[in-house]
């Protein structure tokens, strides 16, 4: 079922098991699921010239296996959006292993976001916030972004803003779990699970947990940062190498992550200087640390929406906007924040701008 609100992102309500979720999903989005795929070919294709469809595929496949081992309900989700979707399922898991093609075809980075959270005695009243503004490619991802409600006939509901034909990015459920993150560039990518099915399984646990767990014990294929958090204000980000981790926990007060890292260990095998992130990843998060720290007990869903808008380094800033000094024919280059998110785990709910938050009204979903 596809519910259209005005000035938001489509709503696709989602249920069952794992292949009807995805059936649901690539059917009632066919045309965005089909455009998406194109988009992302084109994409490696203009980091990497010459790479063709096959070699593309072929690359994606090598993580078929560690992925249907590790989750054989998400990769039978992912068969589901092929099928809805008209296309080929080999094509919607090369759109699910996006951040691993980026770094073993076409090396660029992918997922340029800034996240945050925040509770007392930064929040008024001890509130609890997580979100991010989520960037990626201008302006063609605006065409393909979505929230899926998510109704599993096993384990938490749950409500995620991702691109069509993706199983997952940041999102809650109804457990009060919460999850953001950003792109990282470490040295030492392998063969394991793509992080986009991370994203999508930390939501399907129950407890901070399950989370920890499921993000530290399972083989990853590239790096990611992921900052988890729940309704008790148990906070936690992880730096992940796809064969090491930093974890940070935020016991109290607020804390701000975007695309660089910040454990000593992981930062020598650092190449982000090398990306298109770099400096402003880092004007990017002392930004937001700045803003949450300077309004110590003042800060609500009000102020959050500000910071979120901010333009310091403007256009490459927190709120960041299409760079008009990148040639047209760059456009591989040319970045926006597609989507401002907001979520207060511990009453499940969810706000979403739809692209610049200093444009667009925040909506809510519970």
């Amino acid at each position: 079922m596809l519910e259209q609100k005005r000035k938001s992102y489509p709503v696709l309500k989602l249920s069952g098991k794992p292949y009807d979720i995805g059936y649901q999903h690539g059917d009632a989005l066919k045309t965005q699921v089909q455009g998406n795929i194109k988009k992302v070919f084109a994409l490696i294709d203009q980091y990497a010239p010459g790479t063709t469809r096959p070699l593309i595929i072929r690359a994606a496949r090598k993580f078929v296996k560690p992925a249907q081992r590790w989750s054989p309900e998400l990769v039978e989700e992912i068969r589901g959006i092929a099928d809805g979707a008209g296309v080929t399922f080999d094509e919607v898991f090369a759109l699910n292993s996006l951040s691993e093609l980026s770094l073993n075809i076409g090396d660029f980075d992918s997922l340029g976001c800034t996240c945050f959270c925040a509770q007392g005695p930064t929040t008024k009243d001890g509130q609890l916030f997580i979100g991010q503004n989520q960037d990626l490619w201008a302006p063609w991802c605006r065409d393909y972004f979505s929230v899926l409600k998510i109704t599993p006939s096993v384990g938490p509901s749950m409500a995620i803003t991702t691109l069509a034909g993706m199983v997952g990015m940041v999102g809650l459920n109804s457990e009060g779990l919460s999850i953001v993150g950003n792109g990282l560039s470490i040295k030492g990518n392998q063969i394991g699970v793509p992080i986009m099915l991370f994203m999508r399984r930390a939501l399907q646990q129950r407890t901070i947990g399950d989370v920890i767990g499921m993000l530290t014990k399972s083989k990853r294929a590239s790096p990611f940062n992921f900052l988890v958090g729940d309704a008790n204000g148990e906070f936690y980000d992880f730096e992940l190498a796809a064969k090491d981790y930093e974890s940070f926990y935020i016991g109290e007060g607020s804390y701000a992550h975007s695309n660089n890292c910040f454990s000593p260990k992981l930062k020598e095998r650092e190449t982000v200087q090398k990306g298109i992130f770099y400096p402003d990843t880092v004007v990017r998060v002392n930004r937001m640390r700045k803003l949450l720290t300077t309004n110590e007990g003042k800060v609500g869903f009000e102020e959050l929406k500000g910071f979120l808008s901010d333009h310091v380094n403007y256009p490459r800033s927190i709120c960041r906007h299409p760079d008009p000094s990148i040639p047209d024919g760059d456009w591989q280059d040319q970045w926006e924040t597609t989507a401002s998110v907001i979520m207060e785990p511990r009453s499940s709910r969810l706000w979403i701008a739809a692209g610049n938050p200093c444009e667009e009204e925040y909506i809510q979903y519970n």
